[in-house]
């Protein structure tokens, strides 16, 4: 008889636990406005990944009401999409009388990992984006990684039953991974049929030395961001923003068309081409200066030394006005420098404009301004120095960055700018 009341009263606590509680609704409801916003910050990843995080993420909208109603836009913001099946379980989400999960989705990521999968990406467009809101700015990121693309990759819809144009109009990043291509021409028109895209990423890409692009290309008007790892050669992402802008939509001129004639485009190519040569990860980034008629032109290498050099464009009177090259992280040939890097800068100041206005240099101290200016402005910038165009900098670290003091070659005091890291070019 024992026995039996402890079933019997397991089995009622555990269907009390079915029936839902007013109360709970309630209780989620008292927690701070700030702490709930703190709680949605913390859920990791942002994006929702179908197989993976559904399960794990959706315990703590399963909480309360109060909590759903306030978790579900936040998990759902991003999907993670890597299968057919994936769409198909989102879709049976989704045409539930009761989901509200296609209001909640702004962003796609698709990712396509296996060579031999049925194709599937071309549900994404046929199936799933009419049933959807995707944010305006970034709806759809793509990545190829190397075991799901055959040789000779050369359009995203390769593979497909056929090409759906509005699908790649709808991508804005692009990611390729460890992919042997049959050359850089057919990477450039893997590009140039994505209208809408704006940021391009490549890990260990390879194609033959022979580089034969087409005279004339219309590359995305907002393509603003192409960075290389590893690559055959990684200054070929000069070549990918090398182009005629397509207009934008309802636009007479984009936002990145810098209107620079073919003389300076060149200048502009050269010098980034030699400031990356050889550097196993570069990237270049395009963007107007905050609160200023400028538009920038920024060559990055990473961690390297001599990480960024910048191009100052104004916006009225399209020329080469300002470059500044930051190479704070430099150090001295004594604590292991190669000596490359340095030949590697005369290069780049080999092909400076003859009517450029000033050249800002930043160093990390007084020091290697010394060997600078020694072994490169002495010998190489001699005109600019008489005309009182080269400007130095020296970086000090903050608590959270650098900012920039400058320098004079003829003193050892340094003055305060107030100027932070990515405004080295107004010293």
């Amino acid at each position: 008889m024992e026995a039996a009341k402890t079933s019997r009263d397991k089995y009622r606590k555990y269907c009390s636990s079915l029936v839902p509680t007013p109360a709970l609704n309630a209780i989620g409801a008292r927690f701070p406005p700030e702490l709930l916003a703190r709680l949605m910050q913390s859920v990791p990843p942002r994006h929702c990944q179908m197989k993976k995080d559904s399960h794990d993420l959706g315990r703590l909208a399963l909480a309360c009401r109060y909590w759903a109603a306030h978790f579900q836009p936040v998990i759902f913001e991003e999907i993670n999409l890597s299968s057919s099946n994936h769409v198909y379980e989102l879709l049976s989400l989704m045409d539930s009388p009761l989901s509200r999960i296609a209001g909640y989705i702004k962003r796609l990521r698709l990712s396509q990992k296996r060579r031999n999968a049925s194709p599937w990406l071309h549900l994404v467009s046929l199936k799933l984006v009419p049933k959807l809101s995707l944010e305006s700015r970034e709806p759809i990121w793509l990545s190829f990684r190397d075991a799901a693309v055959t040789p000779g990759l050369r359009s995203i819809h390769d593979g497909l039953p056929r090409a759906h144009p509005s699908f790649s109009a709808q991508i804005s990043r692009v990611t390729l991974d460890k992919i042997a291509l049959n050359s850089l021409a057919g990477l450039v028109h893997l590009v140039d049929e994505m209208p809408s895209m704006q940021a391009f990423e490549c890990y260990v890409l390879t194609w033959p030395d022979q580089v034969l692009l087409p005279r004339r290309r219309r590359i995305p008007p907002r393509l603003s961001n192409v960075y290389m790892i590893d690559c055959t050669d990684n200054s070929a992402c000069v070549d990918i923003l090398t182009g005629t802008r397509r207009k934008g939509r309802g636009e007479e001129t984009t936002s990145l068309d810098f209107g620079l004639d073919r003389e300076q485009q060149a200048i502009v190519s050269k010098i980034l081409r030699a400031f990356m040569h050889g550097i196993h990860l570069c990237g270049i980034t395009l963007d107007n200066v905050p609160g200023a008629r400028y538009n920038k032109i920024t060559g990055d290498r990473g961690n390297r030394p001599g990480a960024q050099l910048s191009f100052i464009l104004p916006t009225i009177t399209p020329q080469i006005e300002v470059i500044a090259i930051d190479i704070q992280r430099y150090t001295t040939d004594r604590q292991g420098s190669s000596i490359n890097d340095w030949k590697r800068l005369n290069n780049v100041c080999e092909h400076l404009p003859p009517l450029l206005q000033k050249l800002v240099v930043g160093f990390i101290s007084q020091e290697d301004m010394s060997i600078f200016i020694h072994q490169v402005a002495n010998s190489k910038l001699d005109n600019l120095r008489k005309a009182g165009k080269l400007m130095y900098a020296v970086s000090r670290k903050t608590k959270s960055s650098f900012e920039w003091l400058r320098a004079s070659p003829d003193s050892e005091e340094l003055t305060e700018t107030g100027l932070s890291q990515e405004d080295l070019w107004k010293v």
